[in-house]
Parts: structure tokens; C-alpha cells; sequence
């Protein structure tokens, strides 16, 4: 997250990666790299890890309720 708040958006993506790599169940690790994808430009990155957290927690509103949105700005 502080890497992110910096604007270091590759740096987050690839310790994102790595914490993917150690704790794959860990859905929140796929909602920071969805929002920090997006931040840095790649919508259809965010979309794919906000599908991953919704696999991992289909009961998340929140979560939908984001890809929905993702979506919809993807189109526009």
C-alpha cells in the first residue's frame, strides 16, 4: 500500500505478486492489486483480479458491486 501511495505502482504490482505467490487464498491481496491496477492504468488487470477475489468470496457485494464498475467505465 505505501508503495502505491507513492505512485510506485510497479514496485505494489510486483510485491502484490509476490504475496500472491506465498498466500494465494488471501483475497485481499486481489481487491490492492485490482485498485492499484487501476491506478496505474490497466483496467482489464483490475477487472481479472476483482473476477479472482469474487471466486475466492462470491458472497462480497463490494467486490461485485467494483467489477460492475469496472466494467461499466472500461465500455464508456
Amino acid at each position: 500500500m505505501a508503495s502505491a501511495r507513492r505512485g510506485a505502482y510497479v514496485d505494489a504490482l510486483a510485491l502484490l505478486e509476490q504475496t500472491k505467490s506465498v498466500a494465494p487464498q488471501f483475497v485481499l491481496v486481489y481487491q490492492y492489486e485490482s485498485n492499484v491496477a487501476y491506478l496505474a492504468g490497466d483496467t482489464p488487470r483490475a477487472i481479472a483480479a476483482l473476477e479472482k477475489a469474487i471466486a475466492l468470496e462470491p458472497g462480497n457485494a463490494l467486490f461485485r458491486h467494483n467489477l460492475e464498475e469496472l466494467k461499466r467505465r472500461g465500455r464508456g
